[in-house]
């Protein structure tokens, strides 16, 4: 035995497998004078429903399970231990209505019957059904379906030779008067569907089979009998049931509508309160699918994380709210001035209501953000007081027929298919009522067509080429029905094209009605995906309305929230916002040493590790790049032209290594300035020193070796001047700075450390220790204070040897450049030390390369005559004493390679390389050190020897070696 568990609310109570039936062609009724039980053996969903004074017969049938009686206001449960034996198929029926003194219903026949819901009647202080109609959501919508129904049946096009019909009922916008009028369709399908079985007849014989149920209105209640019909299999397309919840095809499988969903006219109304910039808004719905669902929608979309939109407050109403609870409502919004607009969501009756409170509590100069149960309403404003109202409405085309139709309607005679009319007629004084036509007319329209469609469809696809239905549609499958409305696509009222989604929504647009008292509903513009407002003036006197409950803070301010609401604060600001952070936006904390608060003082960041900004490591890198381009090119030249008398006489292995030195220090800029990481900051911590030393190292041999040469008196005395003992000793020296750099490496690796130039970053630089600076650093500064005393010494020795000035340039330039550069560095920090390394290293390499090396160059590449061998004839004076005779005759032996004038001595050839090469440096030697003793000009000597040959191959005063 099953033991099931149900609510109570004494009209509907669903229970799950409440019984299952034994054999039979279901679905079966089982009837008592006080209960309806309806259950399917396919679905085994069952449902009960009251419906009193209905009484049946029963047959044999085994149930186990829970037995339910139901009585109206109590309900009570029974757990049956044994078998109760109860009649589910029907071999008789005789059924009687006692308790039922009134069933009013809107009847077209036809051979396919379409059923409708309605509000057509009022509601009286105890929800109970008056006398009283609704004139435009009720009888309007009534006649918008009529008229629906008989255009149909006049157009031969659509459904030919097939007659459509409806049975309307009014739902008084009642749940469970909805669920009671809905179960009067199916009991007509089920006793139709009976009756072909069996002998007996039931209920109204008059009717059809009811394919399809157009509504009904409000959201609550189609949810409510959509659950019912999806059991039966009964499509229902809605006119203005707009809840998100119906978009759930699971639990509403059977359920369309021609209007969109909530979800987009929350959305739609959240982009009127973004485009005004009102930041705090105040919520009231209605109690119910779509009030709820509306407003919670709104409010998903309205998160602070997302626009930033505050809810101060937000009401319900409820059916049973008196106008003392309005009014409370309309007191807790004047706590909160500031705030000015107001969302709503709200049956037609309690917006009427709420406008009335407003009203009487003087609540003036607001925006009411109204949804489409307000649209373009006359009724709704009876109560209006002087504010303005931004209400939506779903677009339509203009019905110029139906209002003809409408208008052209009299009430004199009762009509069976709208018995409610004459009630109307009477209301309005015998005549029709002077009002504006409900906005949701052309979407029931539109609903009646898309079954219309759907049948025709269908019709084609069954009984093609036959008059009237055929057996293939009697009865008609209400889920092949179902499909084919979801796919139809038809010109209609409300849209040029009505289409449904999968879901059964349709496109969502919108119109856009600004209200005030005095002007009337005035268009303010279009939302469809995005709004789009096409009344400037009305929006520019919108923009200046201004609604927010939150002082403007400052990202580092803690808010306090204000009494009686969670989003509006007031601000404080932290102590110290470089230091601090807002916690929750509640409270100041401070951050850590190496840390800031971040972009939204949220929480704190650790600094940025800060590297050398763009523009200086672009222009130190594009910079050191070309020097070592021009460095590599010098080389290429000097080894091209090596055999030249210009490479020869400037030492070509010191010149070479000197090049490297060079070439080296460029590298190093680049090294400087890129991110340092721990292989980056070894080769800067080796190559800083070793790169200088190999140039300066180079320097002072060569200059010392110029220097004992000319500053010698007896050339004999002159020792270590080959080029292989120059290497020895540069080695040597290079050799020294390379073991201190070493030794600071092994006692200190390499590694990048941080430090805090300013308190808004850290900057990552390599871990240059004191080793460094008490070692590398002096013996580089020993290097080049001794090659700037040598070059000094000798720079009159001779006025034709123009390489030692040279170097004495170079030297100079670099004490310069040591002296403005090295107090920089040491004086900075952060990004700066870098920057003055990689400045210094360039800045000496280039001083290197355009003094020693720029003259070479120019002599090789544009004065080419000037690098050849020549003749050391010179003219000897009068005054000169044997000894210069004797050296200069000397030098007259001298055989290089002769020009085109001068012959090779013969015995030349009979010497071997290596005396040849030993003979020409010590004669070199020997005339270079006589030259200058006696005071000789070369240049002199030059041009008179030109000038005796009739030649024009020099044409200025330079000076070579």
């Amino acid at each position: 035995m099953e033991d099931f568990h149900f609510e109570c609310d004494c009209q509907l109570i669903d229970i799950q497998k409440l019984f299952n039936a034994d054999h039979g062609r279901g679905p079966y009724i089982v009837r008592s004078s006080t209960s309806l039980f309806i259950s399917n053996k396919e679905f085994h969903l069952p449902i009960v429903l009251l419906l009193t004074g209905v009484e049946c017969g029963f047959e044999n049938s085994n149930w186990k399970g829970t037995l339910l009686v139901m009585f109206r206001g109590s309900c009570y449960r029974w757990t049956v231990w044994y078998y109760v034996f109860l009649i589910l198929h029907f071999t008789r029926i005789s059924c009687s209505t006692t308790g039922s003194k009134e069933d009013t219903a809107g009847i077209i026949d036809g051979n396919i019957v379409l059923g409708g819901l309605f509000r057509i009647r009022k509601i009286n202080g105890f929800n109970k059904c008056n006398k009283d109609v609704e004139v435009q959501v009720g009888i309007q919508r009534v006649e918008a379906m009529l008229y629906a129904i008989h255009e149909i049946n006049k157009d031969q096009k659509l459904l030919p030779n097939v007659t459509l019909g409806a049975e309307i009922r009014d739902t008084c916008s009642l749940k469970t008067k909805a669920l009671d009028e809905s179960l009067k369709f199916i009991l007509d399908s089920l006793t139709l569907r009976s009756s072909s079985q069996q002998s007996g007849q039931c209920l109204r014989n008059t009717t059809k089979d009811v394919v399809g149920v157009v509504g009904a209105s409000r959201s609550t209640l189609s949810i409510e009998v959509a659950k019912l019909f999806r059991l039966f299999k009964i499509p229902q397309v809605s006119y203005a049931s707009t809840s998100p919840e119906l978009s759930d095809k699971k639990k509403y499988s059977y359920f369309a509508r021609t209007v969109p969903s909530d979800s987009l006219q929350a959305l739609a109304m959240l982009d009127v309160v973004k485009e005004f910039q009102w930041g705090s808004v105040f919520t009231i719905n209605s109690a119910g699918s779509y009030g709820e669902m509306g407003i919670k929608e709104f409010k998903r979309l309205a998160k602070p994380e997302n626009i930033s939109v505050c809810v101060v407050l937000s009401e319900q109403v409820t059916d049973k709210s008196t106008s003392e609870d309005y009014e409370k409502i309309i007191k807790r919004f004047n706590k909160f001035p500031s705030t000015r607009v107001v969302i709503l969501f709200m049956k037609d009756n309690h917006l009427k209501m709420l406008l009335k409170a407003a009203r009487k509590q003087n609540y003036t100069n607001k925006v009411w953000i109204a949804s489409d149960e307000w649209g373009t309403r006359t009724d709704v404003v009876k109560y209006f007081n002087q504010s303005d109202a931004i209400t939506l409405t779903l677009p339509s085309l203009q019905l110029t027929k139906f209002e003809k139709y409408f208008r052209n309607l009299n009430g004199s005679n009762p009509r069976r298919e709208n018995p409610w009319f004459q009630q109307y007629w009477q209301q309005c004084g015998d005549s029709i009522c002077d009002t504006t036509f409900n906005d949701k007319l052309p979407y029931v329209i539109d609903a009646v067509y898309a079954f219309a469609h759907a049948l025709h469809e269908m019709y084609e696809n069954k009984c093609p080429n036959k008059t009237g239905l055929c057996k293939a549609m009697t009865p008609v499958n209400g889920t092949e029905l179902r499909d084919r409305i979801l796919k139809v696509k038809f010109e209609g009222k409300s849209s040029c094209n009505v289409s449904f989604h999968d879901n059964g929504n349709s496109k969502g647009k919108y119109i856009l009605f600004h209200y005030t008292k005095h002007d009337h509903y005035n268009k303010l513009g279009e939302w469809q995906d995005e709004l789009n407002l096409t009344n400037c003036s009305l929006s520019s006197r919108l923009r200046n309305i201004k609604s927010t409950c939150n002082d403007t803070c400052n990202p580092w301010s803690r808010k306090l929230a204000k009494k009686g609401t969670t989003c509006c604060f007031k601000c404080l600001n932290c102590s110290n916002k470089e230091r601090q952070y807002v916690e929750n936006e509640a409270k100041c904390i401070d951050c850590g040493s190496t840390q800031r608060p971040n972009a939204n003082y949220s929480g704190c960041e650790d600094l940025p590790l800060r590297h050398i900004s763009n523009r200086w490591f672009i222009t130190i890198t594009c910079f050191a790049c070309l020097g070592a381009l021009f460095t590599l090119i010098v080389t290429a030249l000097l080894l091209y032209n090596i055999t030249t008398p210009l490479v020869k006489a400037s030492e070509r292995d010191l010149i070479f290594l000197l090049l490297l030195g060079v070439f080296l220090n460029y590298i190093m800029a680049i090294v400087f300035v890129n991110k340092a990481t721990t292989v980056i900051c070894a080769v800067q911590r080796f190559g800083n020193g070793f790169s200088a030393t190999i140039c300066y190292a180079s320097l002072l041999i060569k200059i010392d070796r110029i220097g004992r040469i000319f500053t010698t008196r007896n050339i004999k005395s002159v020792h270590f001047t080959k080029s292989h003992t120059q290497l020895v000793f540069v080695f040597l020296l290079i050799a020294v700075e390379a073991s201190l750099a070493s030794v600071g490496l092994i006692i200190k690796p390499p590694e990048v450390i941080t430090v805090l130039p300013t308190s808004e970053d850290i900057f990552a630089k390599c871990n240059f220790g004191r080793l460094e600076y008490m070692t590398s650093l002096p013996y580089n500064a020993l290097l080049i204070l001794l090659c700037t005393f040598c070059s000094f010494r000798i720079r009159k020795i001779t006025s034709m040897f123009n390489e030692a000035k040279y170097i004495g340039l170079v030297m100079y330039s670099t004490c310069i450049i040591w002296i403005a550069l090295l107090p920089v560095h040491f004086g900075t920090s952060g990004s700066y030390e870098p920057i003055t390394m990689a400045l210094k290293t360039t800045l000496n390499a280039t001083t290197i390369l355009v003094c020693l090396f720029g003259p070479k160059v120019y002599i090789i590449v544009f004065r080419p005559f000037r690098n050849v061998e020549r003749s050391a004839s010179v003219i000897v004076n009068n005054s000169v004493t044997d000894q210069q005779s004797k050296v200069i005759g000397q030098s007259r032996h001298v055989r290089e390679k002769p020009t085109d004038s001068q012959e090779t001595p013969v015995n030349s050839s009979k010497q071997t390389p290596k005396d040849q090469k030993c003979e020409q440096v010590n004669l070199e030697i020997i005339i270079l050190k006589n030259i200058v003793n006696a005071n000789i000009n070369p240049l002199t000597d030059e041009k008179k020897s030109e000038s005796e040959n009739e030649t024009s191959q020099s044409q200025d005063g330079e000076k070579i070696l």
